[in-house]
């Protein structure tokens, strides 16, 4: 792993995407781990995952394309345990 961490890019597959409840999972699960997180979404610019105020204003809807980055010595674990919440629609589907 280089300074940039590990990084992967994902599809909101929950309807109303990163809403306050989503994003407050993320923030419980991105908390257990020391790795610093970060989210951006479509390109724009990033946010850090675990803050409720910096996910919910990056204004992700359904559908929306999200890369999440993971800094830290846990970087990968962080990183596949928050694609995994991502990619089971967060429990709302």
């Amino acid at each position: 792993m280089n300074d940039g961490g590990v990084s992967r890019e994902l599809i909101l597959r929950n309807r109303h995407g990163l809403h306050v409840r989503p994003s407050g999972q993320f923030v419980t699960v991105a908390n257990r781990f020391r790795a610093e997180v970060y989210v951006s979404v479509e390109d724009g610019e990033e946010g850090n995952g675990k803050s409720m105020l910096d996910l919910t204003a990056r204004a992700a809807a359904g559908g929306a394309r999200i890369r999440i980055r993971a800094v830290g010595p846990d970087a990968e674990e962080a990183l596949a345990a928050l694609c995994e919440l991502v990619d089971s629609g967060f429990g709302e589907d």
